[in-house]
This record gives structure tokens, sequence and C-alpha cells, in this order.
């Protein structure tokens, strides 16, 4: 994926709009989306794969524009009712988790809100399928000449992206230092305490010492097991089971069928956990091992995989799943 490679996203509530060279419409899948609400994730993100491989889409990095469908504006005064009047609105909206930003636009302070839970939902899905996001911007932050998005706006601002990644809408930086000013607070209590306490405790230390000195010289010392310290982790899933083994498959459009049918083999032997993704070519066929893989499974795949591409070479990684790229010269193999 080239890094100059731009595209734009409309996010919509019940739909979505990609624009590089051309405008192309993805509407969510019943009962997958509503009420800016996820309700079916899976569905969603396999829709969404299917639609940009219809659409021999590339993954790109993207520039996310969240339509006034599904952001809340509200104008706000100069003075000291500001910081009443934001609270009061931000009170309204309908939802547990959100991201705001106040913008300054020609003397105007504009106050925009989203549902943090989907645009993080919608990132997460275009990051899965392979694309960068650089900004999430609201549509109501634009520029009046660039806020009506026919095709001549959306060209504009994919040759000057600044003014998106900009306009970013985040949580305001002022929110998290007044967090850590309270947290700095806090603390500052607690070394006060601290500093009430140290004498107290030094005063107790002392005693406690010449007491052992005066009474306990002649005490005989008990031999005690030493403690065995049980360190509670996270169990990591088992990569020597082939069921829950994660296997990715990455390839190009040409070599879709390929593709689909090692994952379906792959899924014959037990390999349950296999799944197919579209990325940037590789030139070479290439399986990535994670460094504690029990042999016979790695036999197994390489064995599966060489009946593919016997050219293949292999490697080792650091993620806890196998990694195969598919050669893009595999599909056009198979065209007779």
């Amino acid at each position: 994926m080239a890094k100059s490679e731009k595209a734009l996203i409309i996010l919509d509530g019940t739909s979505v709009l990609y624009y590089s060279k051309k405008l192309e419409k993805f509407s969510f899948p019943g009962n997958s989306v509503a009420d800016l609400e996820i309700i079916d994730s899976v569905l969603l993100e396999n829709s969404f794969r299917q639609f940009i491989h219809d659409k021999a889409i590339t993954p790109s990095h993207l520039l996310i524009i969240l339509s006034p469908n599904i952001t809340f504006t509200k104008k706000l005064s100069e003075g000291e009712g500001r910081e009443a009047m934001k609270r009061e609105f931000l009170e309204t909206v309908p939802f547990s988790n959100l991201i705001w930003k106040i913008y300054l636009s020609n003397k105007k302070t504009t106050l925009v809100v989203g549902n943090k839970n989907f645009c993080e939902a919608f990132k997460l899905l275009f990051e899965r399928a392979g694309f960068t996001v650089e900004a999430i911007t609201p549509q109501a932050a634009l520029p009046e000449t660039l806020n009506e998005l026919r095709e001549n706006n959306l060209d504009s601002l994919l040759k000057k992206p600044a003014i998106l990644t900009n306009l970013n809408l985040e949580v305001p930086a002022h929110n998290e230092n007044h967090r850590l000013q309270n947290e700095a607070q806090k603390q500052f209590k607690a070394n006060k305490n601290l500093r009430i306490l140290l004498p107290v405790f030094l005063a107790g230390l002392l005693l406690l010492g010449v007491s052992f000195f005066i009474f306990g010289r002649g005490t005989p010392k008990i031999s005690r097991p030493p403690t065995q310290l049980i360190s509670a982790k996270t169990p990591l899933p088992d990569i020597n089971n082939p069921e829950t083994l994660q296997i990715q498959i990455s390839y190009t459009t040409p070599s879709e069928e390929t593709a689909r049918n090692l994952k379906n083999t792959y899924w014959s032997v037990g390999f349950k956990n296999t799944d197919t993704i579209v990325t940037s070519s590789a030139q070479k066929t290439e399986i990535i091992f994670p460094s504690t893989i029990n042999e016979d499974i790695k036999k197994q795949l390489k064995n599966e995989l060489a009946k593919i591409d016997p050219q293949f070479t292999e490697g080792i990684g650091t993620e806890n799943k196998v990694l195969i790229m598919l050669s893009a010269s595999l599909g056009k193999k198979l065209i007779p």
C-alpha cells in the first residue's frame, strides 16, 4: 500500500460512501446497524470485505468524514455561561460514550459531538480490512466552501488532506489535562499524609529495633521454607491446537480462488480458525510460523501449501498466529 495513496469515507447512519477516483456506496446489511449502534459486527465486517472485493478497492489511508446525520452540533456563546451551556448540551446527547470537540470558525464557536463507540467500531472495521485511518472529521466542521460534499469538493479534500487532519475529532486535550490535574491533587494529598505518618513510622521502627536488641538476641531462629510465588498470567490461545490456531491467508484479487481453496482445505483437516484477507501483492508465497508451534502442525500446514505452490518459503515471526502470503502469480496460473 503506497503511503501517499488516500481515500475518503463519508460515514452515515445507514451507509458508507467511498471516494478515491470515483464514488462507491456500501449500504449496511439489514440488522447489522441500528440507531448508531452496531448490532451484528460479524455480518457488517463480512459484508464490507465483500464490498471492497467486488469493487476491487485496494486498502489505503482513509480520511473519514462524519455525516451531519450522525453528529450533534451546538452554537456556543462567548463568556462565562459557555461552559455550563456545553455541559448541558453534552448531557442531552443520547449516548453513554461521547467524542466531542469545540471548533472556532468565522468568529463562531461550535460544539460537535459524536457517538465514540460507533466511530471506534468503524475505525476498527476499516483497519481489520487493511486500511489505515488518518482522521475522523465531522462534516459540520468543514469550511463553508467545502461543506457540500460534491465531487469537486471531494477532489479538493483528497489533494489537501491537512484540511481534514487539522479538524480531526478527538477528546479535547483540556479534558485530559483536567483529569491529570485531579490525579496530581490526589497524589499531593497522599504525599502530605505520608509526610505526617513518616515520623510515626520511624519512631515505631526504632522502638522495634531496640526491643529486638534487648529481648531477641538469645531467641533461636526458626527456619521456614521459602514462600513460593505463583504468578497469575492470562493464558494465551493454544497455537498447538488446530481448532484454536489462528491462520491468516493474505491474497490479491487474481489469487482469490486459490486462497479460498486453501482455506477450505485447512478447514477440512481441522484448522477451523482460518480466514482470508485481501492485501498488497507478494512476489513469492511465504508462510510465517510462531516460534513455539509444534513441528507436526508445521509439517501438516506446509504439505497442504506445497500442493498449491511448491516454491513457497517459510520463516519465523513474532505474532501468535500463522501468516500465509500468497504470490500474486498464483491467480494467473489458474486462468486456462
